[in-house]
């Protein structure tokens, strides 16, 4: 079908899935690639030992090819294999398309699929109940339509949004620097030789001795009584040293989940379960909704006596590498899912110095911090630019 100057068709037009199997062995090493949400691109990480890897294959990717995530499709996991991930490897969860570029460019395909709209729209084929089991099957996207230009106004396309993209990589790259600073400085003020620091007046406690340490609710619990909608955190809202509010869901809830899980400010939030690296990622929270409840993929702890704990650097501690290290090691990974557990975070070690000193901490590190939130603001700025720019773009073309 023609509109304008496109031709609307459906992605099985343009692309062909092709996926190359290797067998997993287990002296090998596999550097293994992932897929951003919300359009950032492809997620490079480290090479894994084959002896580490439950599955028995992995599929290497090619340059030049489109690749999405089944699981995140609905928050537009969708990126172009860049050239620094050529020859990586992904799980099943990831189906890898060539690009017939006889009819359309992969950068152009690579845009179109970045644009909110465009994920937003493939929502509707999405399958199964609970964010954890959705997932967008490869039949589904390959007969979505997209609008296609000529190639010539393809490449016109990717051109101009080449020049914000030098933007917002600058952009990433603050980011990057105010992260790597920050991060260091908290490794400097807390820990030494690898464990915690323990000058003289620190004692270092588990978790529980400083709090109260709880899971959130469980999704399909049986309801009683008057419910309401109510706002409540996941994962994916904890992130290490912030929380994220872009994507904040409602659930029907009841009084007794009210009372029982309603966050407080300066609760500080843990990861329970995820990918192994996330597990015990930690920060606190500021109070911004109320009420608002948490899943049980988070893990709540509520300082008993901010006399002698502050919430604020005990959220700073859990984020130091004694603390994730630790995560890392109670958590018990299973079906590629890991789980750290009530127990696992009750027994945290996190050091604890006399206020006056967690005080000091707090406000050295909280300094730099603003450095890295106006970099993250500088950067969502730039990637606002960008989805407004592809969406006008191809509307326009």
């Amino acid at each position: 079908m023609i509109n304008g100057h496109r031709k609307v068709i459906s992605l099985s037009d343009v692309l062909t899935e092709r996926r190359t199997r290797v067998e997993v062995r287990p002296d090998g090493a596999y550097p293994i690639a992932g897929v951003y949400g919300f359009g950032r691109g492809m997620l490079l990480r480290d090479a894994v030992r084959g002896s580490e890897i439950s599955a028995k294959h992995l599929f290497r990717v090619s340059k030049g090819q489109i690749i999405y995530s089944k699981l995140k499709a609905f928050e537009g996991a969708f990126a172009l294999v860049s050239e620094a991930a050529d020859g990586r490897f992904v799980s099943n969860e990831f189906p890898t398309f060539d690009v017939n570029q006889d009819l359309a460019l992969p950068s152009f395909v690579a845009l179109v699929l970045s644009s909110p709209k465009t994920w937003k729209s493939l929502q509707e084929w999405i399958t199964g109940v609970g964010a954890r089991r959705e997932r967008l099957n490869v039949k589904d996207f390959l007969e979505s339509e997209i609008a296609l230009p000529t190639l010539e106004e393809q490449r016109r396309i990717v051109s101009i949004v080449e020049t914000i993209e030098t933007g917002v990589d600058k952009a990433r790259q603050l980011r990057e620097n105010a992260h790597s600073f920050l991060f260091a400085l908290r490794e400097a003020l807390l820990v030494q030789n690898g464990d915690w620091a323990c000058p003289e007046g620190w004692t270092i406690v588990s978790v529980e001795e400083v709090c109260d340490v709880s899971l959130g609710f469980t999704k399909g619990r049986k309801l009683t009584g008057p419910t309401q909608m109510l706002p409540y955190l996941r994962a994916i809202n904890v992130q290490d040293g912030f929380i994220a509010l872009k994507d904040v869901t409602e659930i029907e809830a009841s009084r007794a989940d009210l009372n029982r899980f309603a966050l407080r400010r300066d609760d500080v939030l843990l990861l329970e379960g995820g990918n192994l690296e996330h597990v015990g990622r930690a920060w606190i929270w500021d109070g911004s909704i109320t009420p608002c409840l948490h899943q049980n993929s988070t893990i709540r702890a509520r300082v008993l006596d901010q006399g002698v704990c502050d919430p604020q650097f005990l959220a700073w501690a859990l984020g130091a590498s004694p603390a994730r290290d630790f995560c890392l090691d109670e958590a018990a990974a299973t079906s590629n899912v890991a789980h750290l557990g009530l127990a696992g975070a009750r027994a945290i070690p996190v050091p604890l110095p006399p206020l006056d000193v967690q005080q000091r901490i707090v406000r050295d590190l909280d300094r730099v911090r603003r450095q890295l939130v106006r970099a993250e603001q500088k950067v969502a700025r730039y990637m606002e630019m960008r989805a407004h720019l592809i969406d006008a773009l191809i509307s326009d073309s």
